[in-house]
């Protein structure tokens, strides 16, 4: 078999991923935060839903690239103690800045609780 045809398949395979894909995926892709849990819901023919409570998470941040924020694009983190990274991924800046704020604030309000109850 010609080496070259090896290359060519995984080239059209990468250009359909990025493209045709990630917009398929992106359309079944939705989170919702509340002061109770954070909810990341994806996949388009498994479902697979990501409940995160407040109580658990550790903290949160923002990251963003060259290449997303030049379309104001970032990605919200939510890193928990055991479990590991969850994150929603191209939402504009401002929404996940905004998301992060009020995250910060449950996260405050569930540190201070705690304090209150083992005192």
């Amino acid at each position: 078999m010609d080496p070259c045809y090896c290359g060519k398949p995984s080239i059209l395979g990468w250009i359909l991923d990025f493209f045709w894909l990630n917009r398929f995926r992106w359309a079944y892709f939705r989170y919702d935060v509340d002061e109770r849990d954070v909810v990341i819901q994806k996949g388009a023919l498994f479902r697979n839903s990501i409940y995160v409570p407040m109580i658990r998470i550790q903290h949160v941040d923002i990251k963003t690239g060259p290449i997303i924020s030049k379309y104001g694009l970032a990605e919200f983190r939510v890193y928990t103690g055991g479990s590991g990274v969850f994150e929603v991924a191209y939402i504009p800046i401002e929404e996940a800045e905004r998301l992060c704020e009020q995250v910060r604030q449950w996260i405050k309000v569930d540190e201070d609780e705690i304090d209150a109850k083992t005192e």
